[in-house]
């Protein structure tokens, strides 16, 4: 009976022992964001005057304009307006969403999210040329949301990796076409093609 109950005791504490390892361990390894509900950044979209998007080895460039009937201009990978609905809705995500989740990985970890070659590096300049980055890296398992770093210090031996929705990469999965803006006379022209009623065949001969 005593060796009965020693075998016992000998079990709980060992089960006891791997839940408080497992717990220590999973409060190190990661962090569930208490402050889940704060903003990326404390910007907001107006007082961003630059934006670049690096992806794929290409570089796209924009400024923001003051007095323009547009409000953004493309720089690279070519001097064009920018077609402003896809620059607000990057800079939207960026001002407006959070993280729903943030945990810690070591520096040889990077390469598993994604991160030796990122989808994506976002930089923003302020209005006080203060400089934000978001690097996007892979998407997770069920592709609803991307692995992000923000503002990544590239001294730190610990790395917190940001889990952000699937709209940042959206965002930037655009082609260049989809970065400027149409021009008018083609939007014109396909106004009036949508709304000019067809001749007839009489209409014609004369």
């Amino acid at each position: 009976m005593q060796k009965t109950t020693l075998i016992l005791v000998l079990i709980a504490l060992g089960l006891g022992g791997y839940v408080y390892f497992y717990e220590i361990k999973s409060t190190s390894q990661e962090k569930v964001a208490g402050n889940s509900q704060q903003n990326l950044f404390s910007f907001t979209e107006d007082q961003v005057q630059r934006l670049t998007i690096e992806k794929e080895k290409q570089i796209f460039e924009f400024i923001r304009l003051e007095t323009s009937d547009t409000s953004w201009r493309m720089k690279k990978p070519e001097g064009a307006p920018a077609k402003e609905s896809s620059i607000v809705f990057l800079l939207d995500l960026l001002s407006s969403e959070s993280s729903s989740r943030t945990f810690e990985i070591q520096r040889d970890q990077l390469e598993e999210y994604g991160f030796k070659t990122p989808l994506a590096t976002i930089e923003v300049e302020l209005d006080d040329n203060t400089k934000h980055r978001v690097v996007l890296g892979k998407t997770t398992l069920n592709d609803k949301q991307i692995y992000a770093r923000i503002d990544p210090d590239q001294n730190q031996s610990n790395i917190d990796i940001h889990i952000l929705p699937i709209d940042f990469k959206n965002a930037v999965n655009r082609s260049l076409s989809e970065w400027k803006q149409q021009p008018e006379a083609e939007t014109k022209a396909e106004k009036n093609n949508q709304t000019e009623p067809k001749k007839s065949s009489s209409e014609k001969q004369e």
